[in-house]
């Protein structure tokens, strides 16, 4: 009897957590770093990885305002490289942290880009392979530590992962699809704390509305997102650029009942840009966490600059 009352005591304790914790990882899944979309998009396909000549490195972070124990914090970098317009290699590192949970995830990339005419079409593949890890920390664990659930998490040895994707570009239009974590998508008894990304498609277009005085420009964009054991989120939204594609101003919705708002700035001079976001909450999850931040920085040397 008494062993049934201090299990209850424990899971009394460890409930709130759980919750939190839960929602946390939810939420960090629907929504992706908002890099991806336009400033740094081999963060969601690895077909774009060396589209352009020459190194371009980014770094991406994320957490929430008014920071708790526990909150979310997303660390992003990349490095890809450019060669002859046909192939490029990268490196994808993604650290998150939410709760109890850390994953680690470190990916290298091969794309390559097959010319569809002497313009600017191309059709690009890219396969990224790689390692990941997640892992429970038992010290901030307000519980039994020998739970066996603790355990099979924390047993589970580093494993291989990649993921695939393709593109098609033509420096107006751009079409892209992506099948991230190709180790659940062929393995379905993978352990996992929260449903990953399933899918990744979309479609963009930029339009110059300026002229050769004022260059200006507005890429409108539509993205469906593939979440395991969720609804597909669609994300509508655009991005402008001013003042010779200096000044960057974007939005977007998703249906996740949430929005995204950026602000950025390219510094040619300099061959790099920064970009700033606030993200509002999804729907329902207000109670438990905080809207959230992002900053984006890219450095670019590349030969078509």
């Amino acid at each position: 009897m008494n062993n049934h009352i201090s299990s209850i005591k424990k899971l009394l304790v460890c409930l709130p957590v759980l919750v939190v914790f839960m929602v946390q990882m939810a939420a960090a899944q629907v929504t992706p770093l908002g890099s991806q979309y336009y400033l740094n998009r081999y963060l969601g396909n690895p077909a774009f990885a060396g589209l352009t000549n020459g190194f371009t490195g980014n770094l991406a972070y994320r957490s929430q305002f008014n920071k708790t124990d526990g909150s979310p914090v997303t660390q992003a970098l990349t490095a890809e490289y450019g060669f002859n317009n046909r192939v490029g290699v990268g490196i994808n590192a993604y650290n998150d942290k939410a709760g109890l949970l850390k994953r680690t995830r470190v990916m290298g990339t091969y794309a390559y880009h097959l010319p569809l005419s002497e313009k600017t079409q191309q059709l690009s593949f890219g396969l990224s392979i790689g390692i990941n890890s997640e892992r429970l920390n038992e010290q901030d664990v307000r519980g039994d530590v020998t739970d066996p659930l603790i355990a099979q998490l924390n047993n589970q040895p580093v494993h291989v992962d990649g993921d695939f994707g393709m593109a098609y570009t033509d420096g107006k239009l751009t079409l892209q699809g992506a099948i991230p974590n190709l180790r659940n998508f062929f393995k379905k008894d993978v352990i996992n704390t929260a449903d990953w990304s399933t899918f990744y498609t979309a479609i963009s277009y930029k339009i110059d509305i300026g002229d050769e005085l004022e260059p200006m420009s507005l890429e409108p964009l539509a993205a469906l997102r593939g979440i395991k054991d969720h609804s597909s989120v669609l994300d509508i939204g655009a991005n402008l650029a001013i003042l010779n594609d200096q000044l960057y101003l974007s939005g977007l919705y998703h249906t996740s009942k949430n929005a995204t708002f950026g602000f950025g700035i390219n510094l040619k001079k300099y061959h790099s840009a920064v970009l700033l976001q606030y993200v509002t909450n999804t729907a329902g999850m207000s109670a438990y966490s905080n809207s959230i931040f992002q900053v984006g920085l890219r450095l670019k040397l590349s030969n078509d600059d």
